[in-house]
C-alpha cells in the first residue's frame, strides 16, 4: 500500500502541504510522520526526493526543533533515505541535516528515542564523503554524551562514528 501511495502522487501532496503550511505544527507533525512511513518503501525515496521532501522535512525539524514528534519522525525518514545509496547520504548532508540532527540531540538530550534514532542516522551518514563535514559540524561532543549516557545500547554505532572521525582528523 505504501508503495502504491508513493506512485499515486501522495508524496507530492504531502510535501506541498508542508510548504503551504510551514508554520502549522499539527500539519508538520502529521506530514513528517507520513513521509517517514512512505519512505520505508525504497521505491518512494526518489519520489519524495523529487517532490522536495528532504528539504521540507529538514525545514520542519529546524522550525519545530522543540517538537519531539517532528524530530523522531524526521530522523526516521532521514534514516530510511540513508539506508543504501551513498549519493543520497551525501545529499542529506549537503542539505544541512547535520546541524539539524545535532540541534535535535542537544535540545532533546533527555529523550532516549531521539538520541537512538539520531545516532543510528549519523552512523548511516558516516561515509568517507561526509566525514570531514561531520567533523566540522562538531558531531564528536554529542556522540561522547550519548556514549556516556546510552553507551551500552549504542556502543557499536558510537564507536564506529568516533573511529571514523578520529581517523580522518
Amino acid at each position: 500500500n505504501n508503495r502504491l501511495l508513493g506512485e499515486n502522487g501522495t508524496c507530492t501532496v504531502v510535501v506541498r502541504s508542508m510548504w503551504s503550511h510551514s508554520q502549522n505544527i499539527a500539519i508538520q507533525e502529521r506530514a513528517v510522520e507520513a513521509l517517514a512511513v512512505l519512505s520505508e518503501h525504497s521505491n518512494n525515496v526518489p519520489v519524495i526526493l523529487d517532490a522536495g521532501g528532504l528539504g521540507a522535512v529538514l525545514a520542519a525539524m529546524h522550525t519545530f526543533a522543540e517538537s519531539p514528534h517532528v524530530q523522531i519522525k524526521g530522523c526516521a525518514m532521514l534514516s530510511n533515505f540513508a539506508s543504501d545509496v551513498d549519493s543520497i547520504k551525501v545529499k542529506i548532508v549537503d542539505e544541512g541535516a547535520l546541524d539539524v540532527i545535532v540541534m535535535a540531540m542537544v535540545l532533546h538530550s533527555d529523550n532516549e528515542e531521539i538520541q537512538v534514532r539520531a545516532v543510528i542516522l549519523l552512523r548511516k551518514l558516516c561515509i568517507k564523503e561526509n566525514v570531514q563535514r561531520m567533523i566540522t559540524a562538531n558531531i564528536s561532543p554529542v556522540i561522547a554524551v550519548v556514549e556516556e549516557t546510552l553507551g551500552d545500547n549504542l556502543h557499536e554505532e558510537t564507536s564506529y562514528i568516533v573511529a571514523q572521525l578520529e581517523n580522518a582528523g
